[in-house]
């Protein structure tokens, strides 16, 4: 079926289905799911499919000592640490805006929830692995395959009713052969409370970043950033690319591939030699 909706070039969306088609099947595809049910797109913008919107592998927590919680007044950048599961390495993860300065609430029943300390609305928000994991732990992982969010639209200060808007998110990726796209959303609806949304690429396509804005709510903060999780991953590299910070995938000849190679160049040196002979022999 997934081929089918590739080999609709870019048709879009069919029945609310949230994967961009291409007009290359060999491309993968970034997929959007929405817990609060599917919605759907249009040309050339994503909507979402309907469904658990948790799967991502490791925790984004702020307990950890190296973390950048905003104290006290807010800033552009807090920064999560992955946990350590599935042998994956401690990873900063970042959390920007470029319309509020952010803070970590830590007290809300020890879930770690992002407020804007600018208004009671986070307009702006990107979610990314930071670039410079050496002040960290070190690692080289750099993208991911899977971003579980958690955007939790609270009650009008003014009614006490649950306001209610929309979101509309913005997706860098890297195919498996190192080609940069971009993927955006239609606005998708956000109902008063929670609204969890998963980020998912597949067949090689990693995702860079996934940026979001929401309009027409009275409240959003990032809700209990526990259940924000990732699938870290590295970024694929263009074929011949130098890697600007190793260690660098590298792909080596297994011993008999190499052979093989060694053997050929042998032959095709003694053919060259054999018909230049002849050449002379005439």
């Amino acid at each position: 079926m997934l081929e089918n909706l590739k080999s609709l070039g870019t048709a879009g969306l069919v029945s609310g289905l949230a994967l961009l088609s291409y007009s290359t099947p060999s491309y993968a595809d970034v997929a959007i799911t929405c817990a609060t049910g599917a919605q759907s797109g249009s040309t050339g913008f994503i909507g979402c499919l309907g469904g658990s919107a948790e799967s991502g592998l490791n925790n984004i927590l702020f307990s950890d000592d190296k973390a950048v919680s905003g104290d006290p007044n807010g800033l552009p950048t807090v920064i999560g640490i992955t946990d350590p599961a599935h042998g994956t390495a401690r990873t900063a993860f970042n959390f920007t805006s470029n319309t509020d300065l952010l803070k970590v609430n830590k007290t809300t029943g020890g879930a770690a929830t992002i407020n804007s300390t600018t208004d009671s609305i986070i307009n702006n928000l990107r979610y990314n692995v930071n670039p410079n994991q050496a002040l960290f732990y070190g690692s080289t992982l750099n993208g991911f395959t899977v971003l579980d969010t958690n955007l939790q639209v609270n009650a009008d200060s003014g009614t006490g009713n649950n306001s209610a808007g929309t979101v509309q998110f913005t997706i860098s990726a890297v195919t498996a052969l190192g080609q940069a796209e971009l993927f955006t959303s239609t606005n998708l609806d956000l109902f008063g409370g929670q609204n969890k949304f998963e980020f998912t690429a597949t067949g090689g396509e990693v995702i860079t970043s996934v940026t979001f804005s929401s309009t027409s709510v009275n409240a959003v903060d990032v809700l209990d950033v526990k259940q924000n999780q990732v699938t870290l991953v590295k970024v694929p590299l263009t074929p011949g690319q130098q890697c600007a910070t190793p260690p660098c995938d590298v792909t080596i000849p297994e011993p008999g591939s190499a052979v093989l190679m060694g053997g050929g160049i042998v032959g095709m040196t003694g053919m060259l030699w054999w018909y230049r002979r002849k050449d002379q022999e005439a």
